[in-house]
């Protein structure tokens, strides 16, 4: 798998040497008003929406990802048996982050919900490992969550 984390990293050091530089976009090229440009392509959005375990999020961080990417009940995942689902998309939003199992050097889970559910899954909200994600860990603006585990 082509890992991305490097071309981010230079991209948010370039980001960054334009920002000191003066070059700074206008507010206006951020987008709309409730969108807040991060670094490394990463977006915070508000509201943040809930999910069906009585969590509540003030807003939420949209960012590209590796895909498919696999979506866990749990931060220390490791079998087929705590996969929820899948995240399809290549541009996803994710509403917190936890340190957990390592999965290819990297220990941090992010959380938010699939594109598809497994059989027998009853939804695929859950936690993607920071593998899937090329940015450095935890991401900016992305809160710890405070749980580890959500039900199958």
């Amino acid at each position: 798998m082509s890992h991305p984390r490097l071309a981010c990293a230079l991209a948010a050091l370039l980001t960054l040497a334009g920002l000191l530089a003066g070059f700074a976009p206008s507010p206006a090229a951020a987008g709309p008003a409730d969108v807040t440009a991060e670094p490394a392509a990463c977006v915070r959005q508000t509201p943040g929406p809930s999910d069906p375990y009585g969590h509540r999020w003030t807003g939420r961080t949209v960012c590209n990802n590796d895909a498919p990417a696999p979506i866990y009940q749990t931060t220390n995942a490791g079998s087929a048996s705590a996969q929820k689902g899948w995240l399809l998309s290549t541009r996803s939003w994710f509403l917190c982050w936890k340190v957990g199992g390592d999965v290819g050097g990297f220990n941090h889970w992010y959380y938010t919900v699939g594109d598809t559910t497994l059989p027998g899954r009853s939804n695929a909200w859950g936690f993607v490992p920071a593998i899937y994600l090329p940015y450095p860990d935890p991401i900016p603006w992305t809160p710890e969550c405070s749980f580890a585990w959500v039900p199958a």
